[in-house]
């Protein structure tokens, strides 16, 4: 039942999230069905400790700094400001592309963004799949999960294009985005587009 649970509970909505942010939706970059389901997540990551008997959650984050992360996260997100203000944690979203100067633009992913008052900047995903496989370990869960981050399908066009769905950004006035490009070691590095630019439909 436990390992059914966790499955269920924390891996699932993380490759439900992974599947959804490879989908070229536009969105409010602090406020969508993104920030909330990553919330949610981290909130369903965050109480696993409450399940597991050896760990007093005090006691886990020296064994896992993502689980740390994603704890004040997710205590922030259920009670806005906390006492100790170095463990504020906000969510943002932005939409990734691809820039090749002869090919035009290819939409990436979209790319959560967890902002710590203390530790800085990191990506929700990555952070969140360490956590997951911290618990995987713990817990002596039999699936055979690693998180793997999607990449979408997408093909080059000569525009940047995202769609705006109100299923997953009831209202928006905003949205945020950026420019890739791949180095020679075939890594993703910012770029300035030296044309072109971003259509919402």
């Amino acid at each position: 039942m436990e390992e059914r649970r966790f499955i269920n509970d924390v891996i699932k909505p993380w490759e439900d999230l992974n599947d959804l942010l490879c989908q070229n939706y536009a969105v409010q970059s602090d406020l969508s069905e993104i920030t909330r389901l990553a919330c949610a997540l981290a909130v369903s990551i965050r109480h696993q400790v409450d399940f597991f008997l050896p760990f007093q959650n005090k006691k886990v984050s020296p064994f896992c700094f993502a689980h740390q992360l994603i704890t004040d996260l997710a205590d922030f997100s259920k009670h806005g400001s906390l006492h100790n203000t170095g463990r504020n944690c906000t969510i943002t979203s932005s939409s990734a592309f691809e820039f090749c100067e002869d090919k035009g633009f290819r939409f990436i992913r979209n790319i959560v963004r967890l902002n710590h008052n203390t530790f800085g900047e990191y990506d929700f995903m990555k952070i969140s799949a360490q956590a997951i496989g911290f618990w995987i370990k713990q817990k002596q869960i039999s699936h055979n999960w690693i998180g793997i981050l999607k990449e979408s399908l997408h093909s080059f066009e000569p525009i940047a294009r995202l769609i705006f769905n109100p299923n997953f950004c009831y209202s928006m006035n905003s949205t945020a985005f950026h420019f890739l490009q791949k180095n020679p070691n075939g890594e993703y590095v910012p770029v300035e587009p030296s044309w072109g630019g971003l259509e919402i439909y």
